[in-house]
């Protein structure tokens, strides 16, 4: 991996990092995810970190998913991983805070360029959502 692959491969992650970071910020400002331990920015980051560990093709492919598709499969697995630890509470919060991401991609989503990787992810996002919105 080249210099510049990494700078961008990381400014990514950032980026949607923050889309979860301020999601999550919302909910705890509301009460529903807390202020610490983990912050939302911890839990933002470790989110997205995740993604990238356990998909290694993100990373060998030339185009980055988009930061709105990471931050949605991001989302998903942490609501996976809450209902697994039965942390229904953190798990309500992050399924609601996908819920928004879904809702801006389904509002916006033309408009933003999404490829063909970007979709599938989403698309996986998309189930576990109504998945544990239904439950």
């Amino acid at each position: 991996m080249g210099f510049f692959s990494g700078i961008k491969e990381n400014f990514r992650k950032s980026e949607a990092a923050a889309i979860i970071q301020g999601l999550l910020e919302k909910q705890a400002g509301l009460g529903f995810f807390p202020k610490n331990d983990p912050t939302p920015a911890e839990m933002a980051n470790k989110l997205i970190q995740v993604v990238w560990d356990n998909n290694p093709g993100i990373t060998k492919s030339s185009i980055l998913p988009h930061k709105i598709s990471l931050a949605s499969v991001g989302l998903s697995s942490g609501v996976i991983a809450m209902d697994k630890s039965g942390n229904r509470d953190i798990l309500l919060a992050l399924n609601f805070c996908l819920g928004q991401i879904i809702l801006e991609i389904n509002a916006s989503g033309d408009r933003m360029k999404l490829n063909a990787i970007d979709l599938h992810l989403i698309d996986k996002a998309q189930g576990v959502y109504f998945h544990f919105s239904e439950n």
